[in-house]
């Protein structure tokens, strides 16, 4: 089935939530500026004359109003119902869902647990500057949880990834849904499989592996490489099967400077899981993606 995650971020706000500075671009992942408050909408015309009519007409106007509220609310449930997959559709965090850590714009890759089943989630080195209890927020303003643990991508000044890369492990807030959407792990990828991602800036793209590096003495240092369009914003974002399997996550690509036949790489999901288990102190104790 051709399943696409659900990412339209969190639907319950919660007023005591702070708000997240808006952000700005490091590697891929994209760096945002607050947006200023919107400016005060001229009065329609409509408004005016509802305003000045006499009580009978502004009756028949509410009836009006009140019946194309109905309408429309009964159109964007319809659409909902059609556009997002039906496991997604009541979920508050789901994989390729955009999230903002610091001055960092990224998409989260997937759902863990550890040894004390704490609610985790990861994405990519570079999507974090690692302070202590550092927010993580989803693209409405609402805070998702905080980072716990962090290994920096090696990065050049220019905040190009030139060699190791890391991980960020998010905790998350309990009162918030989740969908795990993957079936498994798949470790065992070669040159010339398809492969899926899905981020936050590109959406769903498709392509083929067309190369592997793997060391298991550096698990830093293993990539696959890929076909598939990726831009900054997608960084974290999950590549899987088409039997929905995780593989790994993104981490880099040149396609917004050298076309989209440059490549796109990704952390392959077996050399962050070691990571993570050998690194991550308390959180990587038994650390497993978690699935459905």
């Amino acid at each position: 089935m051709d399943y696409t995650p659900h990412v339209e971020g969190p639907v319950r706000l919660h007023a005591s939530d702070p708000m997240p500075p808006r952000m700005t671009p490091v590697g891929l992942g994209e760096r945002r500026r607050r947006i200023p408050p919107a400016r005060r909408r001229r009065e329609s015309s409509t408004a005016r004359f509802h305003v000045a009519a006499p009580k009978s007409i502004r009756a028949v106007l509410r009836k009006c109003s009140a019946c194309a509220a109905t309408i429309v609310a009964g159109l964007l449930c319809t659409l909902s119902l059609v556009i997002a997959p039906l496991a997604g559709a009541n979920v508050d965090l789901a994989v390729g869902m955009p999230i903002n850590i610091g001055g960092h714009g990224c998409s989260l890759g997937f759902f863990g647990f550890d040894a004390r089943d704490d609610r985790l989630a990861v994405t990519a080195g570079h999507c974090s500057d690692y302070i202590p209890d550092e927010p993580v927020y989803a693209d409405n303003g609402v805070q998702i949880g905080q980072v716990v643990a962090w290994k920096e991508d090696l990065e050049n000044i220019s905040g190009k990834l030139i060699g190791a890369r890391g991980y960020t492990v998010i905790s998350l807030y309990s009162r918030f849904s989740l969908e795990p959407f993957f079936t498994g792990v798949d470790s065992s990828v070669s040159d010339g499989d398809h492969v899926t991602k899905f981020g936050q800036r590109t959406g769903k793209t498709n392509g083929v592996i067309k190369s592997i590096r793997d060391d298991p003495k550096r698990p830093d240092l293993a990539l696959l490489s890929s076909n598939l369009v990726q831009l900054p914003g997608d960084s974290g974002c999950p590549w899987y099967t088409s039997g929905d399997a995780l593989v790994g996550i993104a981490s880099s690509g040149d396609e917004q400077e050298d076309g989209g036949d440059a490549g796109s790489q990704a952390q392959p999901i077996q050399a962050v899981l070691n990571m993570i288990r050998a690194n991550a102190d308390v959180w990587g104790n038994d650390f497993k993606v978690w699935t459905q």
